[in-house]
C-alpha cells in the first residue's frame, strides 16, 4: 500500500527544482508552509509535498540545528547509527496528517532547511544521542554517541 501511494506521488508531484535558478524567489527566504511528510531519508533529511504556486510539489527538507550520521558513511558502525537516526526520526515525524514547517531558506544543495517549531527536533535527535549541533560550515570529527 505504501509503495502505491509513493508511486502515485511521484507520479502526480513533479520532482524538485535543482538549478539555483530554478528555485522561486520565495523560497530564498523564510517562510511557514503547511506540508505532508512523504519519507525519511536519514536521521536530518525527509521529503514532504506542498502546495506551491497552485501546484502540488515533492521538495527535500534538510533539518536545521543538529547534523546526524550519513547513510553513506565510511564504516558499518557510522551505517548503523544513521539507520538508527533515520528511524528514531520516521518515529518522530507524522506521516498521517500535515504539520507546519517553518523553512529558513535553502541548503547548499537546493533543500529546505527547516524547523517544525510544534516539535524542536534538533533537541529531541540531539537529546536521543542520534545526532550533534550543526548550524552550518565545516562538519566537524564529533558524531553522536551510539544509542
Amino acid at each position: 500500500m505504501q509503495r502505491a501511494y509513493e508511486a502515485l506521488l511521484w507520479a502526480c508531484c513533479p520532482p524538485p527544482r535543482r538549478s539555483p535558478d530554478a528555485i522561486p524567489r520565495h523560497e530564498k527566504r523564510a517562510f511557514l508552509k503547511r506540508v505532508r511528510v512523504v519519507s525519511v531519508y536519514d536521521g536530518d533529511t525527509f521529503t514532504v509535498v506542498a502546495r506551491i504556486e497552485g501546484v502540488w510539489q515533492r521538495r527535500q527538507v534538510r533539518c536545521a540545528g543538529y547534523d546526524s550520521p550519513e547513510l553513506r558513511g565510511t564504516d558499518s558502525a557510522e551505517k548503523q547509527r544513521a539507520v538508527a537516526a533515520r528511524d528514531h526520526l520516521r518515529a518522530l515525524l507524522p506521516t498521517d496528517r500535515s504539520i507546519v514547517l517553518r523553512v529558513d531558506g535553502l541548503d547548499r544543495y537546493g533543500r529546505w532547511l527547516a524547523r517544525w517549531p510544534a516539535r524542536p527536533l534538533d533537541v529531541r535527535m540531539i537529546a536521543a544521542g542520534h545526532g550533534v549541533p550543526y548550524s552550518g560550515g565545516a562538519k566537524t570529527a564529533r558524531r553522536p554517541r551510539a544509542p
